[in-house]
Protein backbone atom coordinates (compact mmCIF):
# COMPACT_ATOMS: atom_id res chain seq x y z
CA UNK A 1 0.00 0.00 0.00
CA UNK A 2 2.88 2.32 0.82
CA UNK A 3 4.43 1.72 -2.62
CA UNK A 4 1.12 2.52 -4.29
CA UNK A 5 0.81 5.79 -2.39
CA UNK A 6 4.36 6.66 -3.38
CA UNK A 7 3.54 5.79 -7.01
CA UNK A 8 0.38 7.86 -6.84
CA UNK A 9 2.28 10.92 -5.65
CA UNK A 10 4.95 10.32 -8.29
CA UNK A 11 2.40 10.15 -11.12
CA UNK A 12 0.66 13.24 -9.77
CA UNK A 13 3.96 15.11 -9.85
CA UNK A 14 5.39 13.81 -13.13
CA UNK A 15 2.38 13.58 -15.45
CA UNK A 16 0.13 16.52 -14.68
CA UNK A 17 0.72 17.89 -18.18
CA UNK A 18 0.85 16.02 -21.51
CA UNK A 19 3.18 17.29 -24.25
CA UNK A 20 2.72 16.71 -27.97
CA UNK A 21 5.66 14.51 -29.09
CA UNK A 22 5.86 16.56 -32.32
CA UNK A 23 5.48 20.01 -30.75
CA UNK A 24 6.74 20.74 -27.24
CA UNK A 25 4.75 23.97 -27.17
CA UNK A 26 1.49 22.03 -27.57
CA UNK A 27 0.47 20.89 -24.09
CA UNK A 28 -2.60 19.60 -22.28
CA UNK A 29 -3.30 19.97 -18.56
CA UNK A 30 -5.07 17.02 -16.99
CA UNK A 31 -7.89 18.31 -14.80
CA UNK A 32 -9.06 16.40 -11.72
CA UNK A 33 -5.66 14.71 -11.61
CA UNK A 34 -6.32 13.15 -8.20
CA UNK A 35 -9.37 11.27 -9.46
CA UNK A 36 -7.70 10.42 -12.76
CA UNK A 37 -4.67 8.91 -11.00
CA UNK A 38 -6.76 6.98 -8.48
CA UNK A 39 -8.95 5.53 -11.26
CA UNK A 40 -5.85 4.52 -13.25
CA UNK A 41 -4.34 2.66 -10.29
CA UNK A 42 -7.68 1.12 -9.30
CA UNK A 43 -8.13 -0.22 -12.83
CA UNK A 44 -4.69 -1.82 -12.73
CA UNK A 45 -5.72 -3.64 -9.55
CA UNK A 46 -9.10 -4.66 -11.01
CA UNK A 47 -9.47 -8.34 -11.91
CA UNK A 48 -10.93 -8.75 -15.42
CA UNK A 49 -13.08 -11.71 -16.47
CA UNK A 50 -11.08 -12.77 -19.53
CA UNK A 51 -7.86 -14.77 -19.07
CA UNK A 52 -6.25 -13.06 -22.08
CA UNK A 53 -5.98 -9.80 -20.13
CA UNK A 54 -5.91 -10.95 -16.49
CA UNK A 55 -2.17 -10.19 -16.23
CA UNK A 56 -2.57 -6.60 -17.44
CA UNK A 57 -2.15 -4.92 -14.06
CA UNK A 58 0.51 -7.39 -12.95
CA UNK A 59 2.59 -6.42 -15.96
CA UNK A 60 2.13 -2.64 -15.86
CA UNK A 61 2.12 -1.92 -12.12
CA UNK A 62 5.61 -3.29 -11.29
CA UNK A 63 6.96 -1.40 -14.31
CA UNK A 64 5.49 1.85 -12.99
CA UNK A 65 6.96 1.20 -9.56
CA UNK A 66 10.44 0.97 -11.10
CA UNK A 67 10.16 4.65 -11.97
CA UNK A 68 8.77 5.76 -8.60
CA UNK A 69 11.18 3.78 -6.41
CA UNK A 70 13.62 5.72 -4.26
CA UNK A 71 16.48 3.81 -5.87
CA UNK A 72 16.44 3.80 -9.67
CA UNK A 73 18.37 1.35 -11.87
CA UNK A 74 18.67 2.38 -15.52
CA UNK A 75 18.87 -1.23 -16.75
CA UNK A 76 15.54 -2.06 -15.12
CA UNK A 77 13.94 1.11 -16.46
CA UNK A 78 14.57 -0.05 -20.03
CA UNK A 79 12.59 -3.23 -19.38
CA UNK A 80 9.97 -1.26 -17.46
CA UNK A 81 9.32 1.19 -20.31
CA UNK A 82 8.97 -1.74 -22.70
CA UNK A 83 6.33 -3.31 -20.43
CA UNK A 84 4.48 0.00 -20.05
CA UNK A 85 4.42 0.62 -23.82
CA UNK A 86 3.44 -2.93 -24.81
CA UNK A 87 0.94 -3.13 -21.93
CA UNK A 88 -1.19 -0.35 -23.42
CA UNK A 89 -2.80 -2.80 -25.87
CA UNK A 90 -4.11 -5.07 -23.12
CA UNK A 91 -5.06 -1.97 -21.12
CA UNK A 92 -7.33 -0.86 -23.97
CA UNK A 93 -8.82 -4.36 -24.06
CA UNK A 94 -9.44 -4.11 -20.32
CA UNK A 95 -11.42 -0.90 -20.89
CA UNK A 96 -13.23 -2.64 -23.76
CA UNK A 97 -14.34 -5.41 -21.37
CA UNK A 98 -16.03 -2.83 -19.14
CA UNK A 99 -17.48 -0.98 -22.13
CA UNK A 100 -18.66 -3.87 -24.29
CA UNK A 101 -18.12 -7.15 -22.43
CA UNK A 102 -21.65 -7.58 -21.09
CA UNK A 103 -23.66 -5.30 -23.36
CA UNK A 104 -22.17 -6.12 -26.78
CA UNK A 105 -20.28 -9.44 -26.63
CA UNK A 106 -20.00 -9.69 -30.44
CA UNK A 107 -17.81 -6.58 -30.45
CA UNK A 108 -15.75 -7.70 -27.50
CA UNK A 109 -15.26 -11.45 -28.10
CA UNK A 110 -16.47 -11.91 -31.67
CA UNK A 111 -18.32 -14.98 -32.97
CA UNK A 112 -15.45 -16.92 -34.55
CA UNK A 113 -17.23 -16.86 -37.91
CA UNK A 114 -17.15 -13.25 -39.06
CA UNK A 115 -15.42 -11.35 -36.26
CA UNK A 116 -12.62 -12.14 -33.82
CA UNK A 117 -13.64 -9.38 -31.39
CA UNK A 118 -11.63 -6.64 -29.71
CA UNK A 119 -9.90 -9.25 -27.55
CA UNK A 120 -8.10 -10.48 -30.67
CA UNK A 121 -7.59 -7.07 -32.31
CA UNK A 122 -4.13 -5.54 -32.49
CA UNK A 123 -3.13 -2.09 -31.26
CA UNK A 124 -3.56 -0.11 -34.48
CA UNK A 125 -7.15 -1.22 -35.05
CA UNK A 126 -7.93 -1.02 -31.32
CA UNK A 127 -7.09 2.67 -31.41
CA UNK A 128 -9.37 3.12 -34.42
CA UNK A 129 -12.12 1.04 -32.83
CA UNK A 130 -12.21 -1.46 -35.71
CA UNK A 131 -13.07 -5.01 -34.65
CA UNK A 132 -10.79 -7.60 -36.27
CA UNK A 133 -12.44 -9.89 -38.82
CA UNK A 134 -11.78 -13.62 -39.10
CA UNK A 135 -10.82 -12.93 -42.71
CA UNK A 136 -9.63 -9.31 -43.01
CA UNK A 137 -9.78 -9.51 -46.83
CA UNK A 138 -13.42 -10.50 -46.95
CA UNK A 139 -15.07 -7.25 -48.00
CA UNK A 140 -18.51 -8.87 -48.02
CA UNK A 141 -18.46 -8.67 -44.23
CA UNK A 142 -19.12 -5.10 -43.06
CA UNK A 143 -16.65 -3.38 -40.77
CA UNK A 144 -17.71 -3.55 -37.13
CA UNK A 145 -16.88 -0.42 -35.14
CA UNK A 146 -16.41 -0.44 -31.37
CA UNK A 147 -14.55 2.72 -30.30
CA UNK A 148 -12.54 2.52 -27.10
CA UNK A 149 -10.83 5.88 -27.49
CA UNK A 150 -11.12 8.76 -29.95
CA UNK A 151 -8.33 8.44 -32.50
CA UNK A 152 -7.37 9.28 -36.09
CA UNK A 153 -4.01 8.71 -37.78
CA UNK A 154 -4.38 11.97 -39.71
CA UNK A 155 -5.24 14.18 -36.74
CA UNK A 156 -2.73 16.64 -35.29
CA UNK A 157 -4.63 16.75 -31.99
CA UNK A 158 -2.32 16.23 -29.01
CA UNK A 159 -4.32 13.23 -27.79
CA UNK A 160 -4.10 11.48 -31.18
CA UNK A 161 -0.38 12.19 -31.36
CA UNK A 162 0.14 10.74 -27.88
CA UNK A 163 -1.80 7.58 -28.81
CA UNK A 164 0.14 7.16 -32.04
CA UNK A 165 3.40 7.75 -30.20
CA UNK A 166 2.80 4.91 -27.74
CA UNK A 167 1.81 2.65 -30.66
CA UNK A 168 5.11 3.38 -32.40
CA UNK A 169 7.07 3.01 -29.17
CA UNK A 170 5.39 -0.35 -28.57
CA UNK A 171 6.57 -1.53 -32.02
CA UNK A 172 10.09 -0.15 -31.69
CA UNK A 173 10.91 -0.38 -28.01
CA UNK A 174 12.70 -3.75 -28.21
CA UNK A 175 14.96 -2.48 -31.00
CA UNK A 176 16.67 0.01 -28.68
CA UNK A 177 17.58 -1.91 -25.51
CA UNK A 178 19.53 0.95 -23.93
CA UNK A 179 18.41 4.56 -23.48
CA UNK A 180 19.54 7.54 -21.48
CA UNK A 181 17.76 8.52 -18.28
CA UNK A 182 16.26 11.59 -19.99
CA UNK A 183 14.91 9.46 -22.85
CA UNK A 184 13.44 6.94 -20.44
CA UNK A 185 11.59 9.57 -18.42
CA UNK A 186 10.34 11.30 -21.56
CA UNK A 187 8.98 7.97 -22.83
CA UNK A 188 7.48 7.35 -19.40
CA UNK A 189 5.61 10.67 -19.38
CA UNK A 190 4.40 10.14 -22.95
CA UNK A 191 3.17 6.62 -22.16
CA UNK A 192 1.37 7.61 -18.97
CA UNK A 193 -0.23 10.51 -20.84
CA UNK A 194 -1.71 7.92 -23.23
CA UNK A 195 -3.04 5.90 -20.29
CA UNK A 196 -4.50 9.04 -18.71
CA UNK A 197 -6.18 10.12 -21.93
CA UNK A 198 -7.77 6.66 -22.25
CA UNK A 199 -8.98 6.84 -18.64
CA UNK A 200 -10.26 10.39 -19.06
CA UNK A 201 -12.32 9.42 -22.12
CA UNK A 202 -13.88 6.42 -20.38
CA UNK A 203 -13.95 7.40 -16.73
CA UNK A 204 -17.75 7.34 -16.44
CA UNK A 205 -17.72 3.72 -17.65
CA UNK A 206 -14.74 2.62 -15.57
CA UNK A 207 -15.42 4.03 -12.12
CA UNK A 208 -18.53 2.00 -11.15
CA UNK A 209 -16.38 -1.12 -11.60
CA UNK A 210 -13.30 0.02 -9.65
CA UNK A 211 -14.41 2.72 -7.19
CA UNK A 212 -16.66 1.79 -4.22
CA UNK A 213 -18.28 5.25 -4.20
CA UNK A 214 -19.30 4.99 -7.85
CA UNK A 215 -20.34 1.38 -7.36
CA UNK A 216 -22.64 2.57 -4.57
CA UNK A 217 -24.08 5.33 -6.76
CA UNK A 218 -24.68 2.84 -9.56
CA UNK A 219 -26.53 0.58 -7.11
CA UNK A 220 -28.61 3.56 -5.95
CA UNK A 221 -29.60 4.26 -9.53
CA UNK A 222 -30.31 0.61 -10.33
CA UNK A 223 -32.38 0.10 -7.17
CA UNK A 224 -34.39 3.22 -7.93
CA UNK A 225 -35.08 2.11 -11.51
CA UNK A 226 -35.99 -1.39 -10.35
CA UNK A 227 -38.37 0.01 -7.74
CA UNK A 228 -39.87 2.38 -10.29
CA UNK A 229 -40.40 -0.48 -12.76
CA UNK A 230 -42.11 -2.50 -10.04
CA UNK A 231 -44.93 0.05 -10.08
CA UNK A 232 -45.31 0.16 -13.87
CA UNK A 233 -48.98 -0.09 -14.76
CA UNK A 234 -49.59 -2.83 -17.33
CA UNK A 235 -53.09 -1.53 -18.07
CA UNK A 236 -53.46 0.85 -20.99
CA UNK A 237 -52.40 3.84 -18.87
CA UNK A 238 -49.00 5.47 -18.78
CA UNK A 239 -46.45 5.17 -15.98
CA UNK A 240 -44.04 7.92 -15.04
CA UNK A 241 -40.90 7.95 -12.94
CA UNK A 242 -41.25 8.93 -9.30
CA UNK A 243 -38.46 11.47 -9.81
CA UNK A 244 -40.71 13.24 -12.32
CA UNK A 245 -43.95 12.67 -10.40
CA UNK A 246 -43.27 14.75 -7.34
CA UNK A 247 -40.37 16.97 -8.38
CA UNK A 248 -42.69 19.96 -7.94
CA UNK A 249 -43.81 19.13 -4.38
CA UNK A 250 -43.52 22.15 -2.13
CA UNK A 251 -42.45 22.69 1.47
CA UNK A 252 -42.95 25.41 4.04
CA UNK A 253 -40.09 26.68 6.15
CA UNK A 254 -41.36 28.23 9.38
CA UNK A 255 -38.98 30.16 11.62
CA UNK A 256 -38.91 32.98 14.11
CA UNK A 257 -38.48 36.46 12.72
CA UNK A 258 -34.99 37.71 13.60
CA UNK A 259 -36.46 41.08 14.56
CA UNK A 260 -38.71 39.52 17.17
CA UNK A 261 -41.93 39.81 15.19
CA UNK A 262 -44.32 37.13 14.00
CA UNK A 263 -43.11 33.85 12.53
CA UNK A 264 -42.02 34.01 8.91
CA UNK A 265 -43.14 31.45 6.34
CA UNK A 266 -41.29 30.66 3.12
CA UNK A 267 -42.64 28.32 0.43
CA UNK A 268 -40.33 26.62 -2.04
CA UNK A 269 -39.93 23.37 -4.06
CA UNK A 270 -38.81 20.49 -1.87
CA UNK A 271 -35.80 19.65 -4.05
CA UNK A 272 -34.59 23.25 -3.85
CA UNK A 273 -34.85 23.14 -0.05
CA UNK A 274 -32.72 19.98 -0.01
CA UNK A 275 -30.23 21.46 -2.48
CA UNK A 276 -29.83 24.82 -0.74
CA UNK A 277 -29.52 23.64 2.88
CA UNK A 278 -26.73 21.60 4.36
CA UNK A 279 -28.82 20.41 7.33
CA UNK A 280 -32.60 20.23 7.65
CA UNK A 281 -35.59 18.33 8.94
CA UNK A 282 -38.07 17.18 6.29
CA UNK A 283 -41.39 16.43 7.95
CA UNK A 284 -44.83 15.50 6.65
CA UNK A 285 -47.84 13.26 7.00
CA UNK A 286 -47.60 9.58 5.98
CA UNK A 287 -47.66 9.41 2.17
CA UNK A 288 -46.89 13.12 1.76
CA UNK A 289 -43.75 12.42 -0.30
CA UNK A 290 -40.86 12.47 2.19
CA UNK A 291 -39.21 9.26 1.01
CA UNK A 292 -40.13 9.88 -2.64
CA UNK A 293 -38.59 13.37 -2.53
CA UNK A 294 -35.40 11.98 -1.02
CA UNK A 295 -35.29 9.21 -3.62
CA UNK A 296 -35.78 11.75 -6.41
CA UNK A 297 -32.88 13.84 -5.11
CA UNK A 298 -30.67 10.76 -4.70
CA UNK A 299 -31.46 9.67 -8.25
CA UNK A 300 -30.79 13.11 -9.75
CA UNK A 301 -27.47 13.55 -7.96
CA UNK A 302 -26.26 9.97 -8.49
CA UNK A 303 -27.07 10.30 -12.19
CA UNK A 304 -25.18 13.58 -12.52
CA UNK A 305 -22.05 12.15 -10.90
CA UNK A 306 -22.22 8.85 -12.81
CA UNK A 307 -22.70 10.57 -16.17
CA UNK A 308 -19.79 12.94 -15.57
CA UNK A 309 -17.43 10.38 -14.03
CA UNK A 310 -15.73 12.96 -11.79
CA UNK A 311 -16.73 14.04 -8.30
CA UNK A 312 -14.98 17.41 -8.40
CA UNK A 313 -16.87 19.49 -5.82
CA UNK A 314 -20.09 17.45 -5.97
CA UNK A 315 -21.69 15.94 -2.88
CA UNK A 316 -22.17 12.17 -2.86
CA UNK A 317 -25.73 11.38 -1.71
CA UNK A 318 -25.80 8.65 0.95
CA UNK A 319 -29.08 7.16 2.17
CA UNK A 320 -29.47 5.71 5.66
CA UNK A 321 -32.71 3.83 6.28
CA UNK A 322 -33.36 4.70 9.89
CA UNK A 323 -35.37 1.52 10.56
CA UNK A 324 -32.17 -0.50 10.06
CA UNK A 325 -30.21 1.37 12.74
CA UNK A 326 -29.88 -0.31 16.12
CA UNK A 327 -28.04 0.27 19.37
CA UNK A 328 -25.16 -1.73 17.87
CA UNK A 329 -25.22 -0.23 14.35
CA UNK A 330 -24.27 3.46 14.19
CA UNK A 331 -24.80 5.83 11.29
CA UNK A 332 -21.13 5.65 10.38
CA UNK A 333 -21.08 1.84 10.49
CA UNK A 334 -24.22 1.69 8.36
CA UNK A 335 -22.63 3.96 5.73
CA UNK A 336 -19.35 2.04 5.67
CA UNK A 337 -21.22 -1.24 5.23
CA UNK A 338 -23.56 0.00 2.51
CA UNK A 339 -20.99 1.96 0.47
CA UNK A 340 -18.03 -0.43 0.96
CA UNK A 341 -15.69 2.53 1.43
CA UNK A 342 -13.07 2.39 4.17
CA UNK A 343 -13.01 4.61 7.24
CA UNK A 344 -10.10 6.73 5.97
CA UNK A 345 -11.90 7.46 2.70
CA UNK A 346 -15.15 8.20 4.56
CA UNK A 347 -13.42 10.71 6.86
CA UNK A 348 -11.68 12.31 3.89
CA UNK A 349 -14.94 12.67 1.92
CA UNK A 350 -16.86 14.11 4.86
CA UNK A 351 -14.01 16.42 5.81
CA UNK A 352 -13.89 17.78 2.25
CA UNK A 353 -17.68 18.29 2.25
CA UNK A 354 -18.18 15.63 -0.44
CA UNK A 355 -21.03 13.79 1.34
CA UNK A 356 -24.71 14.61 1.79
CA UNK A 357 -26.24 12.11 4.21
CA UNK A 358 -29.98 11.36 4.31
CA UNK A 359 -31.55 9.62 7.31
CA UNK A 360 -35.02 8.58 6.23
CA UNK A 361 -37.81 7.80 8.70
CA UNK A 362 -36.26 8.58 12.06
CA UNK A 363 -39.76 8.49 13.59
CA UNK A 364 -39.80 4.71 13.06
CA UNK A 365 -37.14 4.23 15.73
CA UNK A 366 -37.56 3.73 19.49
CA UNK A 367 -36.61 6.75 21.62
CA UNK A 368 -33.49 5.00 22.90
CA UNK A 369 -32.04 4.71 19.39
CA UNK A 370 -33.11 8.27 18.51
CA UNK A 371 -31.12 9.51 21.50
CA UNK A 372 -28.08 7.54 20.30
CA UNK A 373 -28.45 9.02 16.83
CA UNK A 374 -28.69 12.51 18.28
CA UNK A 375 -25.45 11.99 20.23
CA UNK A 376 -23.65 10.55 17.21
CA UNK A 377 -24.74 13.41 14.95
CA UNK A 378 -23.73 16.02 17.53
CA UNK A 379 -20.32 14.36 17.75
CA UNK A 380 -19.99 14.30 13.95
CA UNK A 381 -20.92 17.99 13.78
CA UNK A 382 -18.14 18.78 16.23
CA UNK A 383 -15.63 16.78 14.17
CA UNK A 384 -16.89 17.93 10.76
CA UNK A 385 -18.47 21.38 10.90
CA UNK A 386 -19.45 21.25 7.20
CA UNK A 387 -21.46 18.04 7.61
CA UNK A 388 -24.49 17.90 5.29
CA UNK A 389 -27.41 15.99 6.79
CA UNK A 390 -31.09 15.68 5.85
CA UNK A 391 -33.43 13.88 8.28
CA UNK A 392 -37.04 12.93 7.52
CA UNK A 393 -39.77 12.29 10.04
CA UNK A 394 -43.53 12.11 10.26
CA UNK A 395 -45.20 15.31 11.37
CA UNK A 396 -47.32 13.67 14.06
CA UNK A 397 -45.31 13.34 17.26
CA UNK A 398 -42.31 15.11 15.71
CA UNK A 399 -39.64 16.17 18.19
CA UNK A 400 -36.85 18.50 17.11
CA UNK A 401 -33.94 16.64 18.70
CA UNK A 402 -31.41 18.56 16.57
CA UNK A 403 -31.35 22.30 15.91
CA UNK A 404 -31.81 22.13 12.13
CA UNK A 405 -34.19 24.11 9.95
CA UNK A 406 -37.62 22.49 9.63
CA UNK A 407 -39.34 22.10 6.27
CA UNK A 408 -42.86 20.67 6.14
CA UNK A 409 -44.26 19.10 2.98
CA UNK A 410 -47.45 20.78 1.86
CA UNK A 411 -50.59 18.98 0.70
CA UNK A 412 -51.06 18.98 -3.07
CA UNK A 413 -52.93 21.94 -4.49
CA UNK A 414 -55.84 21.41 -6.88
CA UNK A 415 -53.55 22.55 -9.71
CA UNK A 416 -50.90 19.99 -8.75
CA UNK A 417 -53.53 17.24 -8.54
CA UNK A 418 -54.69 18.06 -12.07
CA UNK A 419 -51.12 18.22 -13.42
CA UNK A 420 -50.26 14.84 -11.93
CA UNK A 421 -53.43 13.16 -13.22
CA UNK A 422 -52.67 14.47 -16.72
CA UNK A 423 -49.08 13.27 -16.43
CA UNK A 424 -50.15 9.80 -15.40
CA UNK A 425 -53.17 9.17 -17.64
CA UNK A 426 -52.61 9.50 -21.38
CA UNK A 427 -56.32 9.32 -22.20
CA UNK A 428 -57.40 12.95 -21.83
CA UNK A 429 -61.10 12.13 -21.44
CA UNK A 430 -60.41 9.64 -18.69
CA UNK A 431 -58.04 12.07 -16.95
CA UNK A 432 -60.66 14.82 -17.04
CA UNK A 433 -63.34 12.47 -15.70
CA UNK A 434 -61.22 11.43 -12.72
CA UNK A 435 -60.21 15.01 -11.94
CA UNK A 436 -63.86 16.15 -12.08
CA UNK A 437 -64.91 13.31 -9.78
CA UNK A 438 -62.32 14.44 -7.24
CA UNK A 439 -63.09 18.15 -7.22
CA UNK A 440 -66.87 17.67 -7.40
CA UNK A 441 -66.98 15.15 -4.55
CA UNK A 442 -68.27 15.91 -1.06
CA UNK A 443 -64.80 17.05 -0.03
CA UNK A 444 -63.50 13.82 1.48
CA UNK A 445 -62.16 12.50 -1.84
CA UNK A 446 -60.43 15.84 -2.46
CA UNK A 447 -58.82 15.63 0.99
CA UNK A 448 -57.52 12.16 0.06
CA UNK A 449 -56.20 13.46 -3.28
CA UNK A 450 -54.08 16.15 -1.59
CA UNK A 451 -51.88 13.31 -0.28
CA UNK A 452 -49.54 12.01 -3.05
CA UNK A 453 -49.74 8.37 -1.96
CA UNK A 454 -53.54 8.44 -1.73
CA UNK A 455 -53.78 10.26 -5.06
CA UNK A 456 -51.95 7.35 -6.66
CA UNK A 457 -54.48 4.99 -5.14
CA UNK A 458 -57.40 7.14 -6.35
CA UNK A 459 -56.04 7.17 -9.90
CA UNK A 460 -55.47 3.41 -10.05
CA UNK A 461 -58.95 2.74 -8.72
CA UNK A 462 -60.50 5.51 -10.83
CA UNK A 463 -59.19 4.25 -14.17
CA UNK A 464 -61.08 1.02 -13.47
CA UNK A 465 -64.30 2.91 -12.83
CA UNK A 466 -64.38 2.03 -9.12
CA UNK A 467 -63.96 5.44 -7.50
CA UNK A 468 -64.59 5.42 -3.72
CA UNK A 469 -64.90 8.28 -1.25
CA UNK A 470 -64.64 5.90 1.69
CA UNK A 471 -61.00 5.31 2.65
CA UNK A 472 -61.54 1.67 3.59
CA UNK A 473 -63.23 0.86 0.27
CA UNK A 474 -60.64 2.89 -1.64
CA UNK A 475 -57.81 0.93 -0.05
CA UNK A 476 -59.64 -2.38 -0.68
CA UNK A 477 -60.06 -1.58 -4.38
CA UNK A 478 -56.41 -0.54 -4.62
CA UNK A 479 -55.22 -3.82 -3.09
CA UNK A 480 -57.48 -5.72 -5.49
CA UNK A 481 -55.87 -3.83 -8.37
CA UNK A 482 -52.35 -4.72 -7.15
CA UNK A 483 -53.35 -8.38 -6.79
CA UNK A 484 -54.80 -8.53 -10.31
CA UNK A 485 -51.81 -6.70 -11.75
CA UNK A 486 -49.30 -9.04 -10.14
CA UNK A 487 -51.25 -12.06 -11.41
CA UNK A 488 -51.15 -10.60 -14.91
CA UNK A 489 -47.44 -9.84 -14.65
CA UNK A 490 -46.78 -13.43 -13.57
CA UNK A 491 -48.74 -14.73 -16.55
CA UNK A 492 -46.81 -12.46 -18.90
CA UNK A 493 -43.50 -13.46 -17.33
CA UNK A 494 -44.26 -17.17 -17.57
Amino acid sequence: MGNLEQLRNFLFREVSIATNPDDVLDTYIFCNLNELTDTFLNLLIYQPQEKEIEETGKKILPALLQFSNDTIEVERLNTAIENIATGFESFLKLIAELKYGNSEPLKYKGNGVQYLGLLSTTMGKLLEGKVEKVNPRDNSIPNLLAPIVTFSYTSVNIRDKIYDNIRQLRNEVHLTPSRSMNELFKHFRDCISAYFFAIEENIAIIRPFVDPVFGYLQNLKTDYERQNNFFVNIDSEESIESSKEWADLEVLEIFENRNGGDKEIIKMPVLKAIEDNSCLWLIGEPGSGKTTSIQAYLFYEANKILNNGFLKDKKIPIIVEARLLTTSISIKEYILNSTKIDLQNFNSLIRNDNLKIFIDGINELPNEIQVNIQKEIESMLLDFEDLSLIISSRRYGFTKILDFKIFELLPLSIEQIEIYINKYISNQNKATTIFDQIVQSDGLLLDFARNPMLLKMIIQVGVRGQMQSNFGLLFKRFIEWIYEREKEKKVQFN
